[in-house]
């Protein structure tokens, strides 16, 4: 199994963290904006990027020091793949401890992946810290 890693310190209260991480206004802050987490309590999180990437994700642990989201469906190398965020609170700051788990192989795709998981967690940083990200789907003035 291979495992995608990263960690940044954020500079905002571990409660701030922690609701960009767990509630569907949080994650379109900074990951994509088309997301959805039903009010009822089938612990899904549905979350697009375009047509292609639809993915279910099952909310597996969404405590103040630890979300983690179990791929149920989506592209064939994410199903079976655990999304974990590890939070750690000091006096001053938040660092943030993110891992992609339990990939098959390190394919293309793997790598792409590792690429835009170096993005993202700047975009929770910014949506954190400033309360604005760049989640996919925003459009960014040139």
């Amino acid at each position: 199994m291979f495992n995608l890693r990263h960690f940044i310190e954020i500079f905002a209260d571990p409660s701030i963290v922690f609701m960009a991480l767990s509630s569907d206004d949080g994650i379109q802050g900074w990951w994509s904006l088309d997301v959805k987490i039903p009010k009822t309590q089938d612990g899904q999180i549905y979350v697009n990027f375009s047509e292609q990437y639809k993915n279910v994700l099952k909310i597996e642990h969404a405590k103040k020091h630890e979300v983690s989201w179990l791929v149920e469906e989506g592209d064939p190398e994410w199903v079976g793949t655990r999304i974990r965020f590890k939070i750690e609170a000091s006096d001053s700051m938040v660092t943030l401890r993110f891992s992609h788990e339990n990939w098959q192989e390190e394919t293309d795709f793997y790598t792409a992946c590792n690429l835009q998981w170096a993005h993202y967690p700047l975009s929770l940083k910014n949506y954190c810290e400033v309360g604005k990200g760049k989640p996919y789907g925003r459009k960014t003035s040139s």
